[in-house]
């Protein structure tokens, strides 16, 4: 099963291009001061640099506060202080600039929060920054504005300026001067008012994206202008061997003719939404008027090369009210038109069934005025395979703690509900709270559905492995080990205090912890077992080398990845924690060789794990496998280049 639109980035992304890009500052939240370091590849003081601390809210709603923005500049001896949001989660990284483009930056930093003291580190050798030159754009500019956004590897959102440069060709009739952003790879966002009209990946940096800038130049050298979309003309082969410009196509406006039909004939006011990457961006397109019908303008389709694409299709979802969720994948070539068409594609929609939810409390008492987030699912066949689209909708509960879901069935189902509030310990900061939900009663019965909250609400005492309160760790509960998946809303997050504390919800399921020194998971039954409750953790397993040349010299700023080869894990494990340990290994698996070519890993082990380091220097890769005994020792590893 395939899930097509992840939850979270439906609620972030639905119009990242109107946000605004500055400090801001929650009400009511002070801030804490935080001072870190920057060191160069050399491990010299880093001075001068720019340090960036963005912490973007998880929903787009007023109870999880604003985007925050904080810059830093390193001093003599590379360090600086900033003032960050109690409770707030901060992806942060470190960058230098010169007057001639060259760019010097550090390794990203996750889930940095108030009280941490970071260190950043000069991650590669300075490359160039990119612009972006997108070819096609002058047929849009009649349409509408132009608009665009950047989206870094931290899931950070940067509104971006599309204009034409000054060093312009008439075959480069726009660009964009990409930001330094969080990571190396990016993807861009760009719109003609609500149109989407280009989704794409690419390198933030010149120096590894040579290689690619040859290859496009021998498709060009291979292409026909024949086999060029129309409108668009073909780069010259020196502007594709600057490893400094990325290039986008996009094709000419077209027109895409949808109409939307129930079992009583067409349906007005439905919403049509296309799934716009396998990421889950989603954009609303428009809505039918009282003959089922929209008009919409979507690009001609075409590939990488800027070549007429016959086989791309586009995933659409159509929401109605009281209507089932409807989603279809649409063969975009052989519906678009130049102009207006007489036919249409036609979408059939099932009238659903509008059930009634009523959350109530731990008390059992109404929740009147709360933000509640529902998951519904809905499964469609395609291509003999069976898939999953899932839509987030956003609802409050009225005086009576009541709230209403439209549009469920046979096929659409409700999988997650919880309840959003503030943290007690940090308005900043919002907690899921998990119901009590009977799906298939709310697809089924028409009247009153309870969904109480789960379990209790409990204090709980985190301790590293030397016993000392673990502060600022990562807290997860969930009720099922199915539900340790990034997207469920089951899956609740917290933050320990200074202390070392949180107060989370006690379910039938599972906790887990995890600070910059072990990691722990534990049934709830086991952890809250006496009134005190309180998990200590387990330290790491590590493994600390060098990475030397054929010369026997150390070998600064390479990447070492440690790969997890899946084996077995024991039953009783798995059916306690299921897949967190390799989603929260992710965190833990990357690193950079210092000056002296050292490098320090951690990882959380099960039985039956095979360890595999990734040596990385440049473009230039190298494989070498341990075994599992091996992991905790120190080790030297070579990189002969080859």
């Amino acid at each position: 099963m395939l899930l097509r639109i992840p939850f979270f980035m439906l609620a972030s992304l639905a119009f990242p291009f109107t946000a605004s890009d500055g400090s801001s500052q929650d009400q009511g939240s002070p801030r804490v001061r935080i001072r870190g370091e920057a060191r160069t590849l050399a491990s010299t003081a880093w001075q001068g640099a720019t340090i960036v601390l963005r912490s973007e809210p998880e929903f787009d709603i007023p109870e999880a506060g604003v985007r925050d923005v904080q810059t830093a500049t390193t001093d003599a001896e590379g360090r600086f202080a900033a003032s960050l949001l109690r409770g707030r989660s901060y992806t942060a990284f470190a960058f230098e600039e010169n007057s001639d483009g060259i760019v010097r930056r550090s390794r990203l930093v996750r889930d940095l929060v108030a009280g941490s003291t970071p260190v950043f580190v000069e991650s590669h050798e300075p490359a160039l920054r990119v612009t972006l030159h997108l070819h096609g754009l002058d047929a849009w500019r009649d349409v509408g504005a132009l608009a665009a956004v950047l989206v870094d590897e931290a899931g950070n959102r940067i509104p971006v300026t599309i204009g034409s440069t000054t060093e312009s060709t008439p075959e480069e009739s726009s660009s964009i001067r990409l930001p330094v952003v969080a990571g190396d790879r990016a993807r861009i966002y760009c719109w003609c008012g609500t149109t989407p009209i280009l989704v794409r990946s690419f390198d933030l940096l010149a120096e590894p994206r040579r290689r690619g800038c040859k290859a496009l130049r021998a498709e060009f050298e291979r292409l026909a202008p024949g086999d060029l979309a129309p409108g668009l003309v073909k780069p010259a082969a020196a502007s594709l061997l600057d490893p400094t410009i990325e290039h986008g196509f996009i094709g000419k406006p077209a027109h895409l003719s949808i109409r939307v039909l129930g079992p009583d004939g067409p349906i007005e006011n439905a919403t049509i939404e296309f799934v716009e990457s396998e990421h889950g961006f989603t954009s609303l397109q428009g809505t039918t008027d009282s003959g089922g019908r929209t008009e919409l303008l979507v690009p001609n389709p075409v590939d990488e090369a800027g070549r007429p694409e016959q086989s791309r299709t586009l995933d659409v979802q159509v929401v109605a009210p009281g209507h089932q969720l409807a989603p279809r994948r649409i063969e975009v070539a052989n519906w678009i038109t130049e102009g207006a068409r007489a036919d249409d594609f036609e979408i059939r929609l099932d009238r659903g069934i509008a059930a009634r939810l009523r959350v109530l409390g731990f008390d059992r008492e109404p929740e009147k005025n709360v933000p509640v987030l529902a998951l519904l699912s809905h499964m469609i066949a395609r291509s003999r395979q069976r898939e999953v689209s899932s839509r987030l909708l956003l609802l409050r509960t009225d005086d009576a703690g009541v709230v209403r879901l439209d549009g469920l069935g046979d096929r659409t189902s409700v999988t997650n509900i919880v309840v959003l509030e503030r943290s007690e310990v940090d308005t900043a900061t919002l907690l899921r709270i998990a119901l009590d939900v009977d799906g298939q009663a709310l697809s089924t019965k028409k009247d009153l559905v309870d969904a109480p909250r789960l379990g209790s609400m409990r204090t709980i005492s985190v301790l590293d492995p030397d016993r000392s309160p673990a502060a600022h760790a990562r807290v997860e509960v969930v009720r099922a080990p199915t539900q340790w998946y990034e997207g469920s809303l089951f899956r609740a997050r917290y933050r320990t205090d200074r202390r070392g504390r949180a107060r989370v919800q006690v379910t039938d399921g599972a906790i887990a912890a995890a600070s910059k020194d072990g990691f722990r998971a534990l049934r709830c039954s086991d952890a809250f077992r006496f009134d005190d409750a309180s998990l200590q953790l387990e330290a790491y397993e590590t493994c600390r080398g060098t990475v030397r040349d054929r010369e026997d010299e150390p070998v600064p700023g390479a990447r070492i990845r440690l790969v997890l080869d899946s084996g077995p894990m024991d039953v009783a494990l798995a059916e306690l924690i299921g897949e967190l340990p390799r989603a929260w290994n992710m965190t833990l698996l990357d690193t950079v060789t210092d000056s002296d070519g050292q490098f320090d890993l951690r990882w959380i082990r099960w039985p039956a794990q095979e360890l595999t380091v990734s040596i990385e220097v440049g473009d230039k890769r190298k494989r070498v496998r341990l075994a599992p005994a091996e992991g905790s020792v120190a080790t030297d590893l070579r990189f002969d280049g080859r």
